[in-house]
């Protein structure tokens, strides 16, 4: 497995995936020189950015993130894990790019986009409360 993260690693997560496959998930390899919500390396960015502006309020914010990231992330390995020891026991051959470890990849990078969304949104919302203009409503 190959571990995955950009930017501060205090208010990221890590996501691993499986090497040797043909393609990887867009939203882990796209990366262009706009800000895009759609791209694992700009929401990490954003995230660093807006949780160390409020650290007090963000970092629980933060830790459950890479806690649920981390427990999910495992539970999706230990499941295709188990499909790649059934081909091998069945001696199927190491083709090189493997449909399972493929397949993977696209779930943990799902699994990436849609706890890191959520965690963009809660440490916006604290950004949010503690701006200088008082700006305390968000988007209420």
């Amino acid at each position: 497995l190959e571990w995955l993260t950009f930017g501060c690693n205090v208010f990221n997560s890590f996501v691993p995936l499986y090497p040797d496959v043909g393609d990887v998930p867009a939203y882990l390899s796209r990366t262009c020189q706009n800000v895009e919500t759609d791209s694992f390396y700009w929401n990490c960015r954003l995230l660093g950015v807006l949780a160390d502006a409020q650290t007090g309020r963000s970092k629980i914010h933060v830790e459950r993130y890479q806690i649920r990231t981390m427990a999910r992330a495992h539970e999706i390995l230990n499941r295709y894990d188990k499909m790649i020891a059934q081909r091998m026991e069945k001696g199927e051959p190491d083709t090189g790019t493997d449909p399972i470890k493929e397949a993977a990849n696209e779930e943990l990078a799902a699994m990436m986009r849609e706890e890191t969304r959520e965690v963009l949104s809660i440490v916006l919302d604290e950004a949010s409360k503690g701006m200088k203009n008082a700006y305390d409503r968000s988007d209420a």
